[in-house]
């Protein structure tokens, strides 16, 4: 049986009407919330990490490029973290 069947045969929640929208619990919706606030979507990382490939690619010898790329995606990456210390500092779990 395929994953899909699987889970749509272990589904026992109500089906969703055409048109109706899935309800997130308060919950739910506060941790989607948190993690949009935290978390850099995965198109923005791969972006970063494209740039400094291309950097590499296009001017190998060019240190000072490569030194700004480098430096860009540790401010990212340093940005993303201070982020999450912040909340889970909010959160009492710092």
């Amino acid at each position: 049986m395929s994953s899909y069947l699987t889970l749509a045969s272990h589904n026992t929640g109500p089906l969703l009407q055409p048109g109706q929208l899935p309800t997130n619990s308060t919950a739910e919706q506060q941790g989607h919330k948190l993690l949009d606030q935290i978390a850099p979507s995965f198109g923005e990382i791969a972006l970063k990490r494209e740039d400094l490939k291309q950097v590499l690619k296009d001017s190998p010898a060019d240190s000072t490029a490569i030194v700004a790329q480098i430096h860009n995606l540790q401010d990212f990456y340093r940005d993303g973290w201070q982020l999450c210390q912040h909340a889970l500092n909010k959160l009492g779990r710092g």
